[in-house]
């Protein structure tokens, strides 16, 4: 009876060792089928671009997936970022077939980032967004060459820009407004009206290492006469595109009327020998020394060749 228990005893035993060893065995070829499914998929030609991008700026991963199987699989191909998984594709391939896979990565903070994708990595710098700035500050000022309006001559104001070549690179750019009193009449070079009463708009652009300086015509009517006014102009400047670095504009100038002007609401001036020769631009001064010039020449050659023919009837 002893036997008997021993002998049963034994057998549970060897019974228990059996279905262990089958357990073992079965997993060791999970394990090694799993391991010959994973080895049979090869990763190639790993792409980061750009390898220097802006934080917020897109940047694009591709890889080429290979099965070298000799059956159709599908394998789960992993981005990971910094060793952390942020994005995944599974793509199906038939035995010896490649597919390439595009992940997009956006990088939210500076510094360098490491990319992997099965056994193969690749390297991109991430860069703070740096905003251009003026290294010298420029100058922007109101030069008054004739604050007296009379009738045989104008008021005249410069509005002076200066971008110092040592701001090699940075594009000065400059909005200015200019407020108009009732009865007078402004004629600036590159100012236009805006649908704002009394006020003309106007927009330049100035290079590294060159000034501009615009000149403004100031007419009055007869309701003016004796009385004195004040030319206000504001607006901003700033380095090339970048209004978040603007500067205040805030120049006031003032001028006395005389006499009212003999032609307020023509833009020529009353008296051109003041005014510089300058390229015709819209809503400005179209009309210099030289231009009038040319067409008091041209008058005379024509009114002489008039007389000329009708001498000789």
């Amino acid at each position: 009876m002893n036997r008997k228990l021993e002998f049963a005893k034994h057998g549970v035993k060897a019974i228990v060792l059996l279905e262990v060893s089958l357990l073992v065995c079965l997993f060791g070829i999970s394990l090694v089928a799993a391991q010959g499914i994973e080895s049979s998929f090869e990763i190639k030609n790993l792409k980061v671009e750009p390898n220097e991008a802006k934080v917020g700026e897109v940047v694009t991963i591709t890889a080429d997936v290979n099965n070298r199987g000799n059956t159709t699989s599908s394998y789960e191909v992993m981005l990971l970022v910094n060793d952390v998984k942020v994005d995944s594709q599974t793509v199906s391939l038939a035995p010896n077939e490649t597919k390439t896979v595009e992940f997009i990565y956006v990088p939210i903070k500076e510094g360098n980032y490491t990319i992997t994708i099965g056994d193969k990595f690749a390297e991109f710098k991430a860069i703070a967004v740096t905003e251009p700035k003026f290294r010298v500050g420029p100058v922007v000022k109101l030069q008054p060459v004739n604050d007296i309006i009379s009738f045989s001559k104008d008021g005249l104001i410069e509005l002076f820009f200066s971008n110092p070549d040592l701001n090699d690179g940075i594009m000065l750019s400059v909005e200015a407004w200019i407020s108009v009193p009732a009865g007078i009449h402004v004629y600036g070079e590159g100012f236009a009206s805006t649908t704002a009463a009394g006020t003309i708009y106007g927009q330049f652009e100035i290079l590294p290492g060159k000034t501009r300086t615009i000149y403004v015509n100031i007419k009055a009517d007869e309701t003016t006469t004796g009385k004195s006014y004040f030319i206000h102009f504001s607006g901003l400047y700033y380095p090339n595109n970048n209004k978040d670095a603007f500067q205040p504009i805030s120049l006031t100038h003032p001028f006395k009327v005389v006499e009212a002007s003999p032609n307020p609401h023509d833009s020529a001036p009353t008296n051109p020998d003041k005014i510089p020769n300058i390229e015709p631009q819209a809503g400005g001064i179209v009309i210099g020394w030289s231009g009038v010039t040319l067409w008091i020449i041209l008058a005379a050659i024509i009114f002489g060749l008039g007389l000329i023919a009708l001498t000789r009837r």
